[in-house]
């Protein structure tokens, strides 16, 4: 196993290549992302149990309301402490296909994207000092892929939240092995 920067781990073999990508590990950030879901959880228990005392119609609405917000931000704030913790992206190239699967605790669905449906596979960087750069970038966010290619039509983005280095080096070392891996057919 040879390391592609500081969080790609490459094995390649003669008939498959396997790429892992683990989220970045900030040990502060971790902790704070932490400290906010649990003070979330928090905030939503006080709020059900005020939702069965005696209050008048229009006000547990309005509790109601508040929970519809909480569920929704509950489940992304989730989702990224989730992914932080366990989460990868693996990829495997054999010599017809390339296998992406987003993995959580080891489960997930692999996607197999054949050589001959793949189209412009190419490096998206967000515009520089903007609002998308900016909320990719953060920690509490699940996205942030950096490489593309087009897959019948749909774009297939993955590589989450590399710094431009590492992603510059992970694309050229999977079109090269895509090309190697077309060659020998």
């Amino acid at each position: 196993m040879k390391w592609i920067g500081e969080r790609v781990s490459v094995v390649d073999g003669k008939d498959l290549t396997t790429i892992v990508i683990y989220p970045q590990q900030t040990t502060w950030k971790s902790m704070l992302l932490y400290a906010w879901f649990s003070m979330w959880t928090s905030i939503g228990v006080l709020v059900v149990m005020q939702l069965f005392y005696d209050y008048k119609r229009e006000e547990k609405l309005m509790l109601f309301v508040f929970l519809m917000f909480w569920v929704y931000f509950f489940v992304r704030i989730g989702r990224a402490v989730i992914w932080q913790a366990r989460g990868k992206e693996l990829m495997k190239i054999n010599d017809q296909a390339f296998v992406l699967k987003r993995s959580v605790f080891g489960y997930g669905k692999a996607k197999e994207y054949f050589f001959e449906n793949i189209k412009k596979i190419r490096v998206h960087e967000p515009k520089s000092n903007s609002f998308e750069e900016f909320f990719q970038n953060s920690y509490f966010v699940v996205g942030g892929e950096r490489i593309v290619f087009t897959y019948a039509g749909d774009d297939i983005k993955f590589a989450r939240k590399l710094n431009e280095k590492d992603t510059k080096l992970l694309f050229q070392f999977i079109t090269k092995q895509i090309e190697q891996r077309m060659r020998k057919r």
